[in-house]
C-alpha cells in the first residue's frame, strides 16, 4: 500500500494515479479524458473528440494539453478547466467510483480491498474500488448506487460514466490541488455479484405495505463492508406518523432475530439499513446506534 500523508510533487502523483488504473485493469484499459468548468455547470467541454478511447500512452502524450486547460483554459473557454478521467464508455469497466466521501468513510468502505482514494478538496474524497470481473455501463451503476445508498456520497455521481478527478491538476472550484491519498493492489476486490444481488434486495422495497430486508439463515462473522444479500424476510410496515409502529415491529424483528440465534452484527446492518430508508435516522452513525440500542432492548426482553 502508498500512502502520501505529505503530498509529493503533481506529477508524481499523476504517473502514480495513472500506474494503479492499468495495474488494476481487467483488460487492456482505454481512457475517456474529460475536461469542463463546473463552476458553470457547462459539460459541453467534457467528452471531446480527440480525448476518448485513449490508451494510456496517449493518455500520457495529452498531459502537456491538459496542464494548459487547466491553467489557463482552451480555444473553447478562456478560463482554467478541471481534468478528470474514467475509462472509456466503449471498453468494459474495471472500477467502481463514490463521490464526496470523508477520508474515514474512505477507509472504511474499502477495508482490506484493492482501492485507491483521491483527496478532491481540503475534506473531500473519492474512492476507486477495483471489481472483481468486468462489468458494464449499466452494472457499474447498479453497482454504484447500492454503494451510495448503503454507505452515503453524492448520490449525483453514481452513473456508469462518471467521471474521477484526475490527481496533479487543481481543483478549479475549490482553487485546490487534486491529491493522490493512497493506493493499495491486494487480491481482494469489490465483489459484483454481491452488490448486484443486493440491489434485487433494494428493488423491492416498497413504502407501503411493508420492507423487504435481508436476512441470514447462516452464521459467523460478518463486516460493514461485505456487501452481501442473503435470503430475505418480509416485515410489515404502518402508516403510523409519528413513528412508533414502525419501531415496535423493528423490535420484533430484533427478537426474531436474537431467538433463532442468527449473526447478531449482521442483523444489526440490516435494521441500520432499514432506519435509513425510512428516513428514521440521516446517518449511518445514527442509524447503527439506533439498531444496535433496539437489538440491546430485545436482548433484555427476552432475559426476563
Amino acid at each position: 500500500m502508498k500512502t502520501n500523508p505529505s503530498f509529493r510533487k503533481p506529477d508524481q502523483q499523476r504517473t502514480e494515479m495513472l500506474n494503479w488504473l492499468v495495474s488494476t485493469a481487467h483488460t487492456n484499459p482505454q481512457f475517456d479524458l474529460g475536461i469542463g468548468d463546473a463552476t458553470k455547470g457547462n459539460g459541453s467541454y467534457f467528452r471531446r473528440d480527440g480525448l476518448r478511447g485513449l490508451s494510456i500512452d496517449e493518455v500520457k502524450h495529452r498531459v502537456g494539453f491538459l496542464k494548459a486547460a487547466n491553467s489557463v483554459g482552451n480555444d473553447a473557454a478562456r478560463r482554467p478547466l478541471n481534468v478528470y478521467i474514467c475509462s472509456s464508455t466503449s471498453e468494459p469497466q474495471s472500477w467502481l467510483l463514490m463521490d464526496d466521501l470523508s477520508l474515514s468513510e474512505c477507509i472504511t468502505i474499502a477495508g482490506d480491498r484493492t482501492h485507491m482514494i483521491v483527496q478532491t478538496s481540503p475534506d473531500r474524497h473519492h474512492l476507486w474500488l477495483a471489481t472483481s470481473r468486468p462489468v458494464t455501463i449499466e452494472e457499474r451503476k447498479i453497482c454504484q448506487q447500492v454503494m451510495q445508498k448503503r454507505f452515503g456520497g453524492d448520490a449525483g455521481s453514481t452513473s456508469g460514466d462518471h467521471f474521477g478527478r484526475l490527481a496533479g491538476f487543481k481543483n478549479v472550484k475549490r482553487n485546490c490541488w487534486v491529491n493522490l491519498i493512497e493506493t493499495k493492489i491486494v487480491d481482494r476486490r469489490a465483489d459484483v455479484e454481491k452488490l448486484l444481488s443486493h440491489q434485487e434486495v433494494l428493488g423491492s422495497l416498497s413504502p407501503q405495505g411493508g420492507v423487504v430486508l435481508p436476512m441470514s439463515s447462516g452464521m459467523g462473522n460478518s463486516s460493514a463492508t461485505e456487501y452481501s444479500s442473503p435470503a430475505r424476510t418480509f416485515i410489515p410496515t404502518t402508516s403510523s406518523s409519528d413513528g412508533r409502529d414502525e419501531s415496535s415491529a423493528e423490535f420484533a424483528f430484533a427478537c426474531v432475530y436474537l431467538n433463532k440465534n442468527l449473526n447478531i452484527e449482521e442483523g444489526i446492518q440490516q435494521l441500520a439499513q432499514r432506519a435509513i430508508d425510512r428516513k428514521k435516522r440521516s446517518t449511518w452513525r445514527g442509524a447503527e446506534a439506533y439498531a444496535r440500542k433496539t437489538f440491546s432492548a430485545a436482548g433484555i426482553r427476552l432475559k426476563r
